[in-house]
């Protein structure tokens, strides 16, 4: 006895009866157009899947291209916090001792009364417990005391500084420390 399917209309006299008898029959007829393909089987053609495969590719594309720029900016912000952070501690340290640090700063060490201070006080006072370091790190963050070949005795104190970093994303600007195209993120004192 055959069920009828209020969906699709009642088959004619003689036709296979349900959707499966049709399948295996051969006959298409009754048969949606989006599940049958032009030559009478079911799947996507070749043009199908390759568009499809071309838009999901392109849109794969375009998500890399723009999580790699969301990176580099947060890289670069890294870098402008850290920046801020190490001018905090270094503009502390001049507080406390009139003068800058003299040489290098070892990035990832701490900042202290004692860096770049040819008589240290005691007890050693700590300004910053670690050195922030670029997150790339390479090329790493440079420090420049100056006048240049300041050694913070007497008569030669290191009275300004420059810290300098390259930024991955930028724009162009008027050099402050050193004359390096490659740098292009420069702090100065205040």
């Amino acid at each position: 006895m055959h069920t009828y399917d209020n969906r699709h209309p009642e088959p004619a006299k003689g036709e296979a009866r349900s959707f499966q008898e049709r399948l295996d029959s051969g006959s298409t007829r009754g048969i949606p157009k989006l599940v049958r393909n032009d030559n009478g089987g079911f799947g996507f053609t070749l043009i199908e899947l390759l568009v499809t495969i071309s838009i999901i590719s392109i849109l794969t594309i375009i998500g890399m291209v723009s999580y790699q720029v969301v990176l580099k900016n947060g890289r670069d912000a890294k870098r402008q916090a850290d920046f801020k952070i190490i001018q905090s501690s270094l503009e502390q340290y001049h507080s406390d001792q009139f003068f800058y640090p003299s040489g290098i700063l070892t990035w990832g060490s701490s900042l202290t009364s004692s860096t770049g201070n040819p008589s240290p006080p005691s007890p050693v006072k700590t300004y910053l417990n670690t050195i922030p370091t670029d997150p790339i790190a390479n090329p790493q963050y440079n420090y420049v005391a100056s006048p240049s070949g300041c050694n913070n005795s007497a008569l030669n104190r290191c009275v300004s500084y420059c810290l300098y970093a390259r930024v991955e994303n930028f724009t162009p600007t008027d050099t402050l420390c050193v004359n390096d195209s490659t740098r292009t993120l420069e702090i100065t004192p205040p």
